[in-house]
């Protein structure tokens, strides 16, 4: 998303979009939450600090194919209340 992003600024597209959608997917909510501040960051750098970020899909899974993303169900349900407990303070 990054590199999309800075590409995105530097071709002068910021008066095109009113926010930016981010998937934080990451192996545990505080990382997610860094990547959200990572992009928060990028859109600074590039004088565009109102925009609102919108984290529209983040979760682990806890069956199916082992993945780093995959934990069992009472951490999956820990670390959904950690997101959004996290995102919310930051807001």
């Amino acid at each position: 998303l990054e590199k999309y992003l800075t590409d995105l600024y530097r071709l002068k597209t910021r008066s095109l979009f009113d926010g930016v959608a981010v998937h934080p997917y990451s192996t545990t909510p505080r990382r997610a939450i860094d990547a959200v501040a990572d992009v928060r960051d990028l859109m600074k750098k590039f004088k565009d600090r109102s925009k609102p970020i919108y984290m529209t899909e983040v979760g682990w899974a806890s069956a199916g194919q082992k993945t780093p993303l995959t934990v069992k169900p009472k951490t999956q349900a820990k670390y959904v209340r950690q997101i959004y407990n996290l995102a919310a303070a930051l807001r």
